[in-house]
């Protein structure tokens, strides 16, 4: 976002390629108002999923974008419906997105019928709640084959039995009966797909690999800048003992390090001192980390911080926690280090088990919220500072 409305010169292109090549340009225009969303409008980018409030989803429809209102914050969704529901007409440039839907959540509740289904449950009129879900959202990625029910779209169908519960009783594919009440008919045709695998481009680490160096300090006692906070966070500082070059982390703080892994730059690892996560007892390791999705590590002890780490390099990506000196839950997500190859019920197992473990060990604000901040803590689109793969970068707020 500080990019695009400070016209960086590589920013700017990015953008002028994207448009010359007849792409559609989605934003993060978190916190952005008056002329600042103006200006960003005009660059060419024309929809936002990061709404802040109702107000803030308002301003945006009458700027001109599209606004996508996202499932994975729920808090947001009864001011955005109550907001929505003050307008004459719903426009058709207000969309629904899921976002971030955890595996097991996926498979118990569902994607987008579910923020469907709470949308009509905060108030939102059910055939214009599946509107902006359907031909809205259609309309938006420029997809005229889908939206409607008519000649010359394609025949995908659901029938509901239930309007305002979104109750599916039967899908229809291609005019094909093809699921009935929550029951597949037919086995769903694997794609032939060239699958990304071996994408994580890392040698094994060390534990010293997860130590903080102080290079001036050999002995004795250093101040260091910290980051505080998850996701949106502020700078802060903490005086540590400096034992043979290498900062004496408090108990009451925790280290995150970022490792490069896709074999286009440095993969020494970035390492610092964050604040408000309390004494993380373990280790959490990830390749899931937006946006670069590098591989990050979170903990206190730099053996257990290796150990998860290692763990995640050797399955080709994933999640993986370890607490008391051993790997007590993992994912492996081989492709891209993002995906799983196994069937929908085994990844929610799999990922459910981790998010409770990671939760088990950190002990923030619950298992799925701590879950959450931990793949977006690298976001360095979000005000303040964010550790990266090329050390810490700092994002600001425009507004």
């Amino acid at each position: 976002m500080r990019a695009v409305l400070e016209a960086s010169p590589r920013m700017i292109g990015i953008l002028a390629e994207a448009l010359a090549s007849g792409k559609i340009i989605e934003g993060h225009a978190r916190g952005l108002t008056a002329g600042a969303l103006q200006a960003y409008l005009s660059a060419g980018i024309s929809a936002d999923h990061e709404i802040v409030s109702g107000a803030d989803a308002l301003e945006k429809l009458r700027a001109g974008m599209t606004v996508e209102v996202r499932g994975s914050h729920d808090y947001l969704l009864p001011d955005v419906v109550k907001a929505i529901g003050t307008l004459p007409v719903v426009p058709h440039n207000l969309t629904v997105c899921t976002d971030d839907v955890f595996p097991e959540y996926l498979v118990e509740k569902g994607g987008m019928a579910d923020v469907v289904r709470r949308m009509i449950r905060y108030g939102m009129d059910p055939l214009q709640a599946i509107r902006c879900a359907t031909i809205n959202n259609a309309i938006r990625l420029r997809r005229d084959d889908l939206g409607q029910v008519c000649a010359g779209r394609r025949a995908d169908l659901v029938l509901l039995a239930d309007l305002r519960e979104m109750k599916v009783e039967h899908v229809y594919t291609e005019g094909r009966l093809i699921a009935s009440h929550g029951r597949m008919l037919e086995p769903a045709a694997p794609p032939v797909l060239s699958l990304a695998t071996h994408t994580m481009k890392l040698a094994r680490l060390a534990a010293d690999d997860f130590r903080l160096r102080v290079p001036e300090v050999g002995e004795g006692r250093a101040v260091l800048r910290t980051i505080k906070g998850a996701r949106f966070n502020t700078w802060s500082e903490r005086e540590v003992e400096v034992r043979g070059g290498f900062a004496v982390v408090p108990e009451d703080v925790s280290v995150m390090a970022v490792v490069h892994r896709h074999g286009r730059n440095d993969a020494a690892p970035q390492v610092a001192i964050i604040e408000g996560w309390g004494h993380i007892r373990g280790a959490y390791a990830t390749s899931y980390a937006h946006d670069s999705h590098n591989l990050v590590v979170y903990g206190h002890d730099a053996a257990d911080m290796a150990m998860a780490a290692n763990a995640v390099i050797e399955m080709g990506g994933g999640n993986a926690v370890v607490k008391d000196g051993r790997v007590v839950a993992r994912i492996a997500f081989p492709v891209a280090g993002l995906l799983s190859t196994d069937v929908p019920e085994k990844v929610a197992a799999d990922h459910r088990a981790v998010a409770e473990a990671a939760g088990d060990i950190i002990g923030w604000e619950g298992p799925y919220r701590t879950f959450k901040a931990l793949s977006g803590q690298c976001l360095a689109c979000n005000p303040g500072p964010h550790l990266t793969d090329c050390g810490i970068e700092i994002g600001r707020a425009h507004v």
